[in-house]
């Protein structure tokens, strides 16, 4: 510790521990844990959760035990593409943060970031289901991303911060098509009196 250095201003909100661990892993996390909602989750779980329940877990071929809170993930987790704008954007700011916290490499985070900030300007965002599109797309893309960064992976891993415009446009299509086909079953399924 530094002597005479005060304790930050701020808390620092603290996703679950099995987010943290995942990380800590390198692995893909639903954004979800990083949402006011899953931070609020996390705080009321983690410290309510009693620290002495262990469940069994594999770690390089062997069984070891681990305490249950590290293992488990959230019940309540709502899928990338499923989230409003808006958690999309408080979530991505926690995520950066926790990446750093948890030794991701510098390159990681800041392609990472630069993904979310091009985005957060494209101008498919202020066209209609443009938010729900570019939520649909980064869902998508980060999730393969996590994917293609192990070190197993047969996809190469590639720079997220590129936006693939045309799996953009596809993918615009795609949420125009599934609304275009509910209202369309919506009034098949309509019966006046």
């Amino acid at each position: 510790f530094e002597a005479n250095l005060p304790p930050p201003s701020t808390a620092i909100p603290r996703p679950s521990t099995f987010a943290i661990n995942k990380l800590r892993e390198l692995e893909y996390v639903e954004l979800y844990y990083f949402t006011p909602e899953g931070l609020a989750e996390a705080a009321t779980h983690d410290h309510s959760a009693t620290r002495d329940a262990l469940t069994f877990a594999q770690i390089d071929g062997t069984t070891i035990l681990r305490p249950s809170s590290t293992s488990n993930p959230s019940p309540n987790v709502v899928p990338d593409d499923a989230l409003t704008w808006r958690q999309m954007t408080i979530a991505k700011t926690t995520l950066l943060h926790w990446m750093a916290s948890t030794g991701w490499a510098n390159k990681y985070i800041a392609a990472l970031d630069k993904f979310y900030i091009c985005l957060e300007a494209h101008q498919i965002r202020f066209e209609p289901d443009g938010e729900a599109s570019l939520l649909q797309y980064q869902a998508e893309v980060r999730r393969e991303w996590h994917d293609a960064l192990d070190p197993q992976s047969p996809i190469p891993a590639f720079d997220i911060s590129r936006i693939n415009e045309d799996r953009i446009a596809r993918t615009m299509a795609y949420i125009l098509n599934r609304k275009q086909a509910a209202n369309v079953l919506r009034l098949v399924d309509y019966h006046p009196a």
